[in-house]
Order: structure tokens, then sequence, then C-alpha cells
């Protein structure tokens, strides 16, 4: 959703002005539908729709958009993983996305996530004891690098409501800045694509010089991001989008790791 209003919002400023809409519902698609690709199974599906009078894209970009690190923005605006982040979560959820768009006329884009009849329970993973890990949160120091200013602030206020002491930056090298003034950093958590130097330089410039600090890094797109620079085990992974809870257990678990190893 905030990629997505992020991207119409944008769109409609390009053109000088204009208005985005959020509408949600149901569908029912049937086999042989444009809206449902044949590897997934007929049936009933939550409908949300994002669209805005903007500016529209051309036919070349719109088969683009939902490649990794396709962008139109100017370098340092962004990374070309907000639609790809969209589409990667939509599909891994067993739905689909669509996109319709014209220059000038706008853009209209469609998700279809599958209705379940029952919500399952989804079992802490990886999660200490609960006293434990209360314990872990209020005593903890955790630099929180991000670049997305809303997604940073919404990790900094969750773990901040567990009594963390949150550190913000928006940048590697801001990161690096913190780290150097503030020794009493338990935790570095780290979106993985920032301008300048990555959250996997940063973790592994962590993991080399503060080897006592432990590190957590996310991401929208997919782990092989992380992976790729062959980082030991004990860097933990949160997929995004992440929720509250999730973030604060992927915390704990760390926190409680690096506590048993001191």
């Amino acid at each position: 959703m905030l990629n997505l209003v992020i991207n119409a919002r944008d769109a409609v400023l390009e053109k000088g002005g204009g208005s985005v809409a959020i509408a949600a519902g149901e569908a029912r698609l049937a086999a042989g539908d444009p809206a449902l690709p044949p590897e997934l199974a007929p049936g009933l599906f939550a409908m949300l729709t994002i669209a805005d009078d903007g500016a529209g894209m051309a036919p070349e970009v719109r088969a683009k958009v939902f490649e990794p690190f396709f962008t139109t923005k100017e370098t340092g605006k962004g990374s070309g993983l907000g639609l790809s982040q969209v589409y990667g979560f939509v599909r891994q959820s067993g739905g689909h996305v669509t996109i319709a768009s014209e220059p000038g006329r706008g853009t209209v884009v469609t998700l279809y996530l599958p209705e379940s009849g029952a919500a399952a329970a989804a079992a802490p993973v990886d999660a200490p004891a609960a006293g434990e890990a209360a314990a872990l949160r209020r005593g903890a120091v955790v630099l929180v690098a991000e670049d997305e200013d809303d997604v940073r602030e919404f990790a900094a206020a969750v773990l901040s409501g567990r009594g963390v002491e949150v550190l913000e930056a928006s940048t590697g090298e801001g990161a690096l800045e913190l780290l150097a003034r503030r020794p009493d950093v338990d935790l570095v958590f780290s979106d993985v694509v920032m301008p300048g130097r990555s959250g996997v330089e940063l973790a592994a410039h962590v993991l080399a010089e503060l080897p006592g600090i432990a590190v957590v890094l996310t991401s929208g797109y997919t782990k092989e991001l992380a992976e790729g620079a062959d980082l030991p085990g004990s860097v933990r992974f949160l997929p995004k989008p992440y929720r509250a809870g999730e973030l604060c257990a992927a915390i704990d678990a760390a926190l409680a790791e690096r506590h048993a190893a001191a």
C-alpha cells in the first residue's frame, strides 16, 4: 500500500495535481479470466485498487515496472525495488497484480489476494522466553538504518514502545558515524538496499570491526540480496513487509543470542 500510494502521489505531482483513490472489494476469478494467471487456481479474491489520474506510463515503461531495480526516478529518489516488492509479496501470497496505464491518463494498480476461510495461528520463530525477551528489550540500544522515512519511523516507534533506546540513520554512512559515537549499541537493524553503503556492507563492517554487536538485515525483495555477501549465520534476516510482532521477535532473538554468547 505504502509503495503504491507513494508512486501514485509522485505521478500526480509530476502532472501538476490530481487525485489518488483507494478502493477495496471482492472478486471471484474464473478460469480464463485475464486477471487470473494460468498457475493460480480460480476462486474468491480480496481486491485492492490504487488509482491515480497522474502522468501515466508509456507501454515500454509499463512492461518493466515490476522488474527489480527498474526505476524512472532520478538517482537517490528511488531504489527500483518498490513495485518489485509489491509484485513479490502478492505472488508469494498466492495472488496476482495487474497494472493499467496510459501517458497523461493515469495509472490503476489492482491487487488480487486469495481469501482464506480461517486464519492460521502463526507460531513464534526463534523467540526467547517472554520474560527474558522483555528484559533484553528494556536494556537494549538498537540502531535502525533505513532510507525510507516512514518505514524507519515505524520500526523506531515499535521498538521505543518496548523500552528500547533507538538511534536512527537514513544511510549506511550515517549509521557508521553513529556507531563511532555510541559504543554502547547492542544491535544494528538495517535495510539491505540503501543509497551509498548498503546494509550488507554495513553488516560486514560491524562483524569485522565491532563483533560484539548483533545484526539483523531486512529487505522487501529477497533474502538472496543479503546471502550474496556470504555473511555468517549470526546475521538474521527479516523479510519486508513485517508486522510489529515479527520485528520484535527478530530483534529479541538476535539480542538473546548476543546475550548468551557474552
